[in-house]
């Protein structure tokens, strides 16, 4: 659940870098709207502007895709998307489900 006045969450993935690790089984992530505000920003190519010493400096917001997801419905995506929930502007929960 997203409370109100909830900020938007720092973009992420849900899966780890492959550097390292060999070859994991590939994660897929699902979204699963309870209600009709649940809104999902996600990055399936390039998210970033800039690269320094301590990793992504600067995310591109003018490259995420804005995802609606309607009560009921679900998104499917891998694990390495990028992606966050979006700020609860409202007086209500947001309500979805992320495994």
């Amino acid at each position: 659940m997203t409370m109100d006045g909830a900020p938007k969450q720092i973009p992420h993935g849900d899966s780890a870098d492959d550097e390292g690790l060999g070859h994991p089984p590939r994660m897929v992530s699902v979204v699963m709207a309870v209600d009709d505000r649940a809104f999902v920003d996600a990055w399936p190519e390039e998210y970033c502007e800039d690269f320094g010493e301590g990793g992504v400096e600067e995310v591109s917001t003018a490259r995420a895709h804005l995802l609606h997801i309607a009560a009921g419905g679900m998104a499917l995506f891998r694990g390495d998307v990028i992606h966050r929930g979006l700020e609860n502007k409202g007086k209500r929960y947001i309500r979805r489900v992320h495994v």
